[in-house]
């Protein structure tokens, strides 16, 4: 099965014909497209920008990273 990545829009730009790519967002001509060969920050797989990515947006997580001592030191003094 072979997926279309451009839309049935076609743009003139001088004498080539451009597409409204379905990879990286913009306007250029087929094989053209500046997303090939990127990998993509959402989903991680290649030749597609997030902003174009089709898998769900990945969720933001915080996290914080917190050392905790096992030893615990005490001082004992004694005043007379």
């Amino acid at each position: 099965v072979i997926k279309k990545t451009f839309t049935k829009q076609k743009y003139q730009k001088g004498k080539a014909t451009e597409f409204r790519c379905g990879k990286c967002g913009s306007s250029h001509r087929p094989k053209s497209c500046p997303a090939f060969g990127k990998s993509c920050n959402n989903c991680g797989k290649m030749n597609h920008y997030a902003k174009c990515c089709k898998a769900a947006p990945r969720q933001k997580v915080h996290t914080v990273d917190e050392e905790v001592e096992d030893e615990e030191e005490f001082i004992v003094d004694e005043v007379h």
